[in-house]
């Protein structure tokens, strides 16, 4: 006779002698039991979670039933006072402060814009607050903590590498003045004649497609460079003209940007690099400015070698942006040639990070990035589209059907950035057992989507490794 029934059968008889009997057959069991239970309740209150710790602890979150931290993305089983403090003590998440995670809970941002006035290098973008000149995010939005940011090493390193501190650009410059030059004289007198955010170089783009706009909108629509200090070159006007209105300089001379410019973006596509570089005159005195590729395929060494007919020790930085960065949630990494200091490199990378988010790599590395991140925009553009088609198939209008599928994407990226979680974890949490959800990754298996993509990471990858190599 099974517990239950022995225990129902003295309750309903209600025979004392019964029940003492089963206690005692049960009697280590029952205290097993007893132990378990207090146990089990000591340790869920060791897990209860308090909201008022997310003062204590900017890095602390809870999503759905469990907590993690923001920084180093850790599933904190422990909710202890004790071991949330050992947990901020542990390497792991020292290391995540260190490199500044952009996810940690601002703590009393209450943003003033008088204060814009006060500390010319704030700015307010997204409800996030910056410093123009170091490009740190600022989570203590006190008057005492800023004043005191404004006093750091980092900050002051920073703002001599800058002949002042970097202002919004609100220059109006009549497009016809700036439209283009006929000389080197001429270009100097025209960028002396504006005042507004001075940067310690003059920048230079050859090349004006898709990319190079893309990252003269993100530097300029950040008040990271003064657009009067940068000069553009194409062959024709058809995209020189898009971005005149910016107060930017053009010409369809290489030799003027490379003449007058300390940091030239090298825009161009890899099959007229080799022309373009082989028409460009040797640069005269000691002035040897740092040359930044967004070229995919070709190496450093390719770059340096080919640049030797213009400097004799040509200074090479291999970058791979995407085009998000004009909106200014671009991926972009970077590695260093044999001649460019770590210093120069910081420079670079600041720019870059001022349009997402930038990470320096080894440079074996850049050909698997551009399948990846420089190519992946288009992959994603196609998987909206196709989206946007299939819900205009089930009977949504289309521009519903587009505004849904852009939405739905934008908050499963920010869903595995700020949780941390696998993305096949977060997949498992919205497969309902014999739901919609399974059924269609059902279909989405069947049809290779998986596959597909890695094979279009793969061949992107080996495409650039090609170009490189021709």
């Amino acid at each position: 006779m099974s517990s239950f029934t022995f225990e129902h059968l003295a309750t309903r008889v209600n025979n004392c002698q019964l029940w003492q009997h089963y206690l005692e057959l049960n009697f280590t069991n029952v205290n097993l039991l007893c132990k378990m239970s207090k146990w089990k309740n000591e340790y869920n209150n060791g897990r209860r979670y308090v909201k008022e710790w997310e003062e204590k602890f900017a890095w602390l979150t809870l999503v759905g039933d469990k907590c993690y931290c923001k920084l180093c993305k850790c599933s904190l089983s422990n909710m202890k006072k004790s071991a949330l403090e050992q947990h901020e003590k542990a390497t792991k998440h020292i290391k995540a402060v260190q490199l500044g995670s952009p996810l940690i809970r601002p703590v009393n941002r209450h943003y003033v814009k008088e204060w814009e006035e006060c500390f010319n290098w704030l700015k307010f973008v997204d409800n996030s607050c910056y410093c123009r000149v170091c490009n740190c995010t600022l989570s203590n939005m006190k008057k005492s903590a800023l004043a005191q940011h404004e006093k750091s090493v980092k900050h002051n390193k920073a703002v001599n590498m800058f002949s002042s501190p970097v202002k919004t650009i609100t220059l109006k410059v009549d497009p016809s003045v700036c439209g283009e030059v006929n000389d080197v004289t001429h270009l100097g007198t025209l960028l002396e004649s504006y005042h507004g955010a001075m940067q310690p170089a003059h920048i230079g783009f050859i090349g004006c497609g898709n990319m190079a706009q893309a990252l003269l909108s993100g530097f300029i629509k950040n008040g990271l460079v003064d657009p009067t200090k940068v000069i553009v070159s194409a062959p024709s006007d058809k995209n020189l003209s898009k971005i005149r209105n910016l107060g930017i300089t053009t010409t369809h001379d290489n030799d003027f940007v490379v003449a007058s410019s300390d940091l030239i973006f090298l825009s161009v596509k890899p099959e007229v690099f080799k022309s373009v570089i082989n028409d460009l005159k040797p640069i005269e005195g000691d002035r040897n400015p740092l040359f930044v590729s967004t070229i995919g395929g070709l190496t450093i060494h390719d770059l340096e070698m080919k640049l030797l007919p213009v400097t004799a020790t040509p200074r090479v930085v291999r970058t791979m942006p995407n085009t998000p960065s004009m909106v200014s949630q671009g991926c972009c990494v970077y590695s260093l040639g044999s001649r460019v200091t770590l210093e120069e490199g910081h420079v670079v990378q600041e720019l870059l990070s001022a349009v997402g988010i930038c990470e320096m790599v080894p440079e074996h590395q850049i050909n698997a990035v551009a399948g990846l991140s420089s190519s992946g925009p288009a992959y994603i553009y196609m998987a909206i589209e196709a989206l946007t088609d299939g819900g205009v198939k089930m009977g949504l209008p289309r521009q519903l059907a587009q505004t849904l599928a852009v939405q739905m994407v934008k908050g499963a990226a920010s869903m595995v950035a700020e949780t941390g979680k696998h993305p096949a974890q977060l997949r498992d949490e919205v497969c309902s057992s014999g739901g919609t959800t399974i059924a269609a990754v059902h279909s989405l298996e069947k049809n290779g989507l998986r596959s597909a993509l890695i094979s279009a990471v793969e061949v992107s990858a080996n495409k650039s490794l090609e170009i490189g190599k021709r």
